[in-house]
């Protein structure tokens, strides 16, 4: 049986990773949730651990005794305002742990990062986002910290020729964590909720089909083709790559399986939330369908189902009421 750590359990990657591992006992035996506070109740193989990530790595080595583990998923995340900051910040965070990480049984270190990778936050990339593709050299693009923390994870491995690394790309991810609000699927269901409110109240309106919910975006992304990554099927990825031979010393975008746009999704919102697309709202024809998967399900997951079942842990949580 295996071990592991996720350093970042509270955040929602890192809390999806934690829980996917958590379901199998008989595979993982200890699994160490390092985070600064405990928000979720754990099976008894899981040990909650504190530790700052902001702290030096002599600290964080206190906070470390008697953790060790094969398996160390990376999936802290600290936003800041600059990309210089988030350079500085997050390469630091993960640069001490690596310091202070009891590393003697550690075969294999999966980076949590995302699609700022192609640099999808500066303008419209190049299409398609090829995990080959070469990093965007600064200047003249701002620092990227994703570039710092795969060069030192690289460069530790390097010099620990026993253990290989594996990094993940997902993309617009939908997922829940307690506390934790910057995610689309919870800004979308507090839009929800209170266009509903501030309707109902408005115009003392009972009945949800005249309630009516406005995209509050442009038409073109309205239109415009994405793609989204769930966190419960980037959790599953992160179990099977991190013991996969193939994917060590790898990097792979983790997406859904299939591209969606809001033509599609909005309605759906909308309906999930008792109300319906407003009259007036731009659209666009569309043409999709993704039938490849039916070869591949175990790594697909449709977007919508993902979007509803974290709608569903939100109402549960008292994020936001319950509609139905």
């Amino acid at each position: 049986m295996a071990s592991a750590i996720v350093v970042g359990a509270t955040g929602i990657l890192g809390r999806e990773i934690v829980k996917e591992l958590s379901r199998n006992p008989e595979e993982w035996k200890t699994i160490y949730a390092l985070s600064r506070s405990k928000k979720d109740e754990y099976p008894s193989h899981v040990v909650h651990k504190h530790i700052d990530l902001l702290s030096s790595a002599d600290q964080m080595a206190k906070d470390l005794q008697g953790v060790e583990a094969e398996y160390i998923f990376f999936a802290a995340y600290l936003q800041k305002d600059t990309e210089q900051e988030n350079w500085e910040v997050n390469g630091d965070m993960l640069s001490n742990f690596l310091t202070a990480l009891n590393h003697t049984k550690t075969a294999r270190i999966l980076l949590v990062t995302g699609a700022k990778q192609y640099g999808v936050h500066l303008g419209p990339p190049k299409n398609p986002l090829l995990e080959s593709d070469p990093w965007l050299p600064t200047p003249p693009y701002p620092p990227n910290f994703y570039y710092r923390q795969q060069t030192l994870l690289h460069t530790f491995c390097a010099a620990h020729p026993a253990i290989h690394w594996t990094v993940t790309y997902p993309n617009d991810v939908i997922g829940f964590a307690t506390g934790n609000f910057m995610n689309l699927a919870t800004g979308i269901a507090l839009y929800a909720a209170v266009t509903r409110e501030l309707t109902t109240t408005t115009t003392n309106t009972t009945t949800a089909a005249k309630l009516e919910l406005a995209f509050p975006g442009s038409p073109t992304f309205y239109t415009r083709f994405d793609t989204f990554t769930s966190a419960a099927l980037h959790a599953r990825f992160c179990a099977w790559a991190v013991r996969e031979p193939r994917a060590a010393d790898q990097a792979f975008n983790v997406v859904n399986g299939d591209a969606q746009s809001w033509v599609e999704l909005w309605p759906r919102v909308a309906g999930r939330f008792g109300m319906v697309v407003r009259k007036d709202q731009f659209s666009s024809k569309t043409a999709g369908g993704c039938w490849w998967w039916r070869w591949w399900w175990w790594w697909y997951q449709d977007t919508w189902e993902a979007f509803s079942d974290v709608f569903d842990e939100l109402e549960e949580a008292k994020v936001v009421p319950k509609i139905r």
